[in-house]
């Protein structure tokens, strides 16, 4: 009696690690599948995520009605290359719509921004966090009452950040052209 017991247990517990060997190379099976070439159903969600990309950059586009043929203008406000002859308001609203464009760039197409921005309208910033002890040095993108040079570390940054998402989208930056070009070249790379 105590032998058929045993015996009995002995086949529960065969059959216990049957089945564990079968979930373990189930198991092994998956996980190099999901380690391996990527299946189907991610790369379907890659495409539409592409293809939701797109469309917002589309969108984007159509909002700031960036135009780079005959004149730099983003909404209509005009952006020469010699920035001393625009008026500061002019240039102040001229610059915070590029800051917010490029935040909204940055943002759908999911890049971290080297320089963060600070979209405040006209009075729109550029942060430098890690060229500082921690605390970070923020620059205007407006010129009343700033520094000179302060104002110009802040164009420098914020062409730095568009840079930035034309490099990581394969796009040539072209450092000879104005801002608002390069950004309409990264919105019509659909």
């Amino acid at each position: 009696m105590a032998q058929n017991i045993l015996r009995e247990n002995i086949h529960e517990l065969e059959k216990v690690v049957g089945r564990h060997k079968d979930l373990c190379l189930r198991f092994a099976r998956i996980r190099q599948a999901s380690h391996g070439p990527r299946s189907a159903l991610v790369q379907e969600g890659d495409t539409m995520s592409k293809k939701q990309k797109e469309s917002i950059l589309r969108h984007l586009q159509r909002i700031y009605c960036i135009n780079s043929l005959t004149t730099n203008s983003i909404c209509g406000l005009e952006l020469t290359c010699d920035l001393a002859a625009l008026d500061d308001e002019h240039l102040s609203s001229v610059l915070g719509y590029a800051c917010h464009a490029t935040l909204m760039i940055s943002k759908y197409l999911q890049v971290a921004l080297r320089y963060e921005l600070v979209h405040s309208a006209s009075r729109s910033l550029v942060r430098d966090c890690l060229s500082s002890n921690g605390t970070g040095y923020t620059y205007p993108l407006f010129r009343r009452e700033t520094e000179q040079r302060c104002f110009d570390k802040a164009v420098t940054l914020l062409a730095a950040d568009i840079e930035q998402l034309m490099c990581v989208h394969g796009l040539e930056y072209d450092s000879k052209l104005c801002m608002l070009r390069n950004l309409k070249v990264i919105l019509s790379r659909t």
